[in-house]
């Protein structure tokens, strides 16, 4: 930072002549893993300096475009917004609310869907530049501790300038939007990656999970082992099955039946040679049998309900 100063006026010069011109290309972001409360690590993307005078830069200009658009129980990375706004909101809905789904997307910012969260830039950008250095920070490699560089093809860098304001416009679209158009009387909340969503009964909380089931669309993702979809799904299982411990079982097993005919129809798509239901119940009965802490609930047992 000391060097950048010694010639800020020609340093930012040169930012501005290679972005005005279009050939500012970003360096790639330093790899910095921290630890986590829960355990493990989070790695963050951190640009260089002159990236994120940069990124501002564009966020400057950006933000005022979609930040309007933004609805009002969005509150992480906005400006006059906070945590505690949250919080107050969702005491106040406590109240009024016996039950709530909470939700913590995990790995948000590594696994943003880039086709995706392109089409909504060009849905709100004004500027053609605007969309070419998002794609440019998108793509941009991330360079490892021991100094290999890594290509990205998914995600927006944790620790970017940019990423806060990529990854609401992505929410947005993806759980925002289609809960005020799905579930337009069901109050919701969200604070970046983390929320909940607020209903009054533990029947409209089954019909609420059993609608996520659903927007996981795992069924088409052919291209997943049975451990990848474990690894993307199970944790949010996992939360279900702790939280929600005080249903009945029989309530509780008409969501895990739901799962499991999901997971049915996914091997069905997957493997062409298997045409029933039938032999795709059996397929996974035998899967469960052998590796049971796929799934919260076949851990717990309940495996007998694939067809």
């Amino acid at each position: 930072m000391d060097n950048f100063n010694q010639n800020l006026k020609k340093n930012l010069y040169q930012i501005w002549n290679k972005m005005s011109s279009g050939t500012y290309f970003p360096p790639a972001v330093k790899a910095v893993p921290i630890p986590k409360k829960s355990g493990g690590v989070r790695i963050l993307g951190i640009p260089t300096i002159v990236d994120r005078i940069a990124q501002m830069t564009v966020r400057l200009s950006f933000e005022p475009l979609v930040e309007p658009h933004f609805l009002n129980d969005s509150y992480g990375y906005r400006p006059n917004k906070s945590a505690l706004d949250a919080i107050r909101v969702t005491r106040e809905r406590c109240w009024k609310h016996d039950w709530i789904l909470e939700f913590d997307i995990k790995g948000l910012f590594d696994n943003i869907d880039h086709e995706l969260l392109l089409r909504a830039v060009e849905r709100h950008a004004k500027c053609r530049w605007h969309i070419l250095y998002i794609k440019r920070w998108l793509v941009a490699p991330m360079e490892m501790s021991n100094g290999e560089t890594v290509a990205r093809s998914k995600g927006t860098p944790q620790g970017g300038v940019i990423s806060p304001i990529l990854a609401n416009l992505f929410l947005h679209y993806t759980f925002d939007s289609w809960m005020k158009r799905n579930f337009p009387d069901t109050p919701w909340c969200r604070y970046a990656d983390d929320g909940l969503v607020h209903v009054k009964t533990e029947q409209q909380a089954l019909k609420e999970m059993n609608a996520k089931t659903r927007k996981f669309g795992f069924r088409n993702k052919t291209n997943l082992s049975i451990e990848e979809i474990s690894k993307l799904y199970n944790p949010v299982l996992r939360g279900w099955y702790n939280y929600y411990g005080k249903y009945y079982a029989s309530a509780r097993g008409f969501l895990w039946r739901h799962f499991n005919k999901t997971l049915i129809a996914w091997i069905m798509k997957k493997f062409k040679k298997v045409r029933s239901k039938t032999r795709a119940g059996e397929i996974l009965m035998r899967i469960a049998k052998q590796q049971p802490k796929l799934f919260i609930h076949w851990e717990k047992g309940i495996i007998g309900s694939f067809v």
